[in-house]
């Protein structure tokens, strides 16, 4: 696991000019390693959009459509919901 930043440190001031504090412990979570790479600098909200598009984007790719027609691999949906999001919540 790594530590991510919810608010990307690249924003240090938000819409309103105001100065936001990047490095609180509000704004760190959880992450492994491949999401944080691939959230990069991007806002949780930007990186929810690429995995609600990552099956449409994918299944543009010629190799996708043959590896998924002979079931080499398999789509299963992402509601947008990320784990951390439902700890605590319906998890027992």
């Amino acid at each position: 696991m790594q530590v991510d930043h919810i608010i990307p440190q690249r924003a240090w001031v938000d819409m309103l000019g105001t100065e936001i504090k990047i490095d609180h412990i509000e704004n760190y979570n959880p992450s492994c390693r491949r999401c944080n790479h691939y959230k990069r600098a991007n806002s949780l909200e930007t990186f929810r959009g690429y995995l609600l598009t990552i099956q449409e984007r994918m299944r543009n790719d010629y190799l996708f459509k043959v590896a998924e027609d002979y079931g080499i691999v398999e789509v299963k949906p992402f509601d947008g919901v990320f784990y951390f999001e439902r700890w605590g919540k319906d998890m027992k």
